[in-house]
């Protein structure tokens, strides 16, 4: 399929996806209004510090928990979506929620590129959604900070055992020398390693209060921003969005039918594909007509009735366009036919005579369907004698022919109904018959039944110079057009064209009739 293909489909199958848009908008805007819930979202931020301790004896003492797993920002957000911190934040705004339920309305997302991690909460109520983000943020501050003093207490305790420890050993030390030398000199390498224990003692004393000091002035290594104002506006519903999204996915659900509509539909509906199923040109197109619809279009001339008519000039333009194909004139018998019932063919085939005649061709019709025969309606004549009167020797030819009424145009009906059509369409009389009209007029068109429906045209059609098919628009199904197609071509019969009935009123065509009743 070619673009301009799927753009004929989405054309002829707009009020699928116009219809698909409409409800499924309608849908998401109701839905939006009467059914979802009024939903607000309230954000905090909680920064995670990269140093969260200033004091450099302490990150030598505890260097270790920097490096930790847990300190990573993804730790973060799993310990926040624990149940312990539902439980905490739930017990200081006194909520009537469950953990689970608390668990639900909240997200915890890092923010990309950043030490930052962002806690939504949504409820139905905007003071309470900004209460639950901003405890949430409060209360695992005050968890890690209570963590680190736990961990800064513990280390500060092993500092306190080993000061004791160190301040035993030097104690004992300087016992031990006063001891064994008393009022004599001290040996240089004890001074060595009594200064050497004093100074660890020292420095020991000091880690010990820079911890205690610590301890006292940890803030959990995070910083936590809060927002003092309730959302003003809902998360949900948001009809615009809905709206919007439900336009494009009504949209594209409405193409995706239409497609789908297109595919399974098999009917003709457009003049390309009547070209391609039959491998023959459109030699015409007739339009419909509100004031011709029924019994009353398959058994009227317009050619006669309505002459300025927009139908009347598409026979005259099938007429022009059958003249262009005939330039060397050896299309003098054409078979008109069609390839199931209902497209109108005797209808066709009656005003395409009527319009030759105007032009001062010698035109004869002879009707061939001998099955369910209509031709005689229109031109208001008798079915009394007919083909099969002479087809069986009770007629000749030219006493069974039968004037129209119009000038340059006779007409042959069916005749009384024969109970072996075929046999008597495929008999050596009917050879001499078809010779003999052609040496009488210009053009034979020739009614048969539908090709597919029984042989009758099967049997005819390569005795003629060229068969005209047509098409209904509308009910004519591609698989019958197929068939007919294939069976013509086995025949080796001359598929001159296909006529299109049935079409929607053409410009060119509104525009002739307009022209020609102002001109009036």
């Amino acid at each position: 399929m070619e673009l301009k293909d799927y753009i004929n489909v989405i054309w002829k199958r707009k009020w699928w996806v116009i219809a698909s848009i409409v409800l499924v908008t309608a849908a998401a805007l109701l839905f939006s209004f009467f059914l979802q819930e009024t939903v607000y979202q309230a954000s905090s931020w909680v920064v995670v510090k990269e140093k969260p301790l200033e004091s450099s004896v302490l990150q030598e003492t505890i260097s270790e928990l920097s490096s930790q797993p847990e300190r990573s920002l993804q730790t973060h957000v799993e310990l926040i979506k624990t149940k312990e911190m539902a439980g905490k934040v739930a017990e200081a705004l006194e909520l009537d929620l469950t953990q689970q339920e608390l668990m639900a309305r909240i997200s915890v997302e890092p923010l990309s590129n950043t030490n930052i991690i962002v806690i939504k909460a949504a409820d139905h109520y905007p003071e309470r959604a900004r209460d639950i983000s901003n405890q949430y943020a409060i209360a695992y501050q005050e968890w890690r900070r209570s963590e680190n003093v736990k961990e800064i207490s513990k280390a500060r305790g092993e500092v306190w055992e080993v000061l004791q420890a160190t301040k035993d050993e030097a104690i004992e030390l300087s016992r031990e020398i006063e001891a064994r030398f008393g009022n004599q000199a001290i040996p240089e390498e004890l001074k060595v390693e009594q200064q050497i224990a004093y100074s660890y003692y020292v420095d020991l004393q000091r880690m010990y209060r820079e911890l205690s000091i610590s301890e006292d002035l940890m803030s959990g290594g995070l910083e936590v921003i809060v927002d003092s104002d309730a959302p003003s506006s809902p998360v949900n519903p948001r009809p615009v969005r809905n709206g919007v999204l439900a336009f494009f996915l009504g949209a594209i659900l409405g193409l995706g039918l239409a497609f789908l509509v297109d595919y399974l539909d098999d009917t003709i509906e457009t003049r390309e594909e009547a070209q391609r199923l039959y491998e023959a040109p459109v030699l015409g197109e007739i339009p419909r007509s509100r004031e011709l619809e029924g019994e009353q279009r398959r058994s009227s001339l317009v050619m006669v009735t309505e002459p300025k008519s927009p139908i009347a000039e598409s026979f005259r333009a099938l007429r022009t366009n059958i003249q262009y194909v005939n330039y060397e004139r050896q299309l003098k018998a054409l078979m008109v036919t069609s390839a199931g019932p209902a497209a109108g063919k005797t209808f066709v085939l009656a005003n395409l005579a009527v319009s030759l005649a105007e032009a001062g061709h010698r035109v004869i019709v002879i009707c061939c369907d001998m099955r369910r025969p209509t031709l005689h309606e229109f031109f208001h004549l008798s079915n009394a004698v007919g083909l099969s009167t002479v087809l069986v020797g009770k007629k000749t030819f030219e006493e069974s022919l039968k004037s129209s009424g119009k000038r340059n145009l006779q007409v042959l009906t069916s005749g009384p109904l024969p109970p072996n059509p075929s046999e008597l369409i495929g008999s050596r009389r009917m050879n001499e018959l078809l010779a003999q009209a052609k040496s009488m007029a210009d053009f034979i068109l020739i009614d048969t039944p539908p090709v597919l429906a029984v042989s009758d045209a099967a049997v005819l059609a390569p005795r003629t110079d060229g068969v005209l098919v047509v098409c209904g628009m509308g009910s004519a199904k591609r698989d019958e057009a197929r068939k007919t197609r294939d069976m013509l071509q086995q025949l080796k019969s001359n598929l001159v064209g296909v006529v299109l009935n049935y079409t929607e009123e053409a410009r060119s065509y509104g525009y002739y009739y307009h022209y020609n009743h102002t001109a009036k």
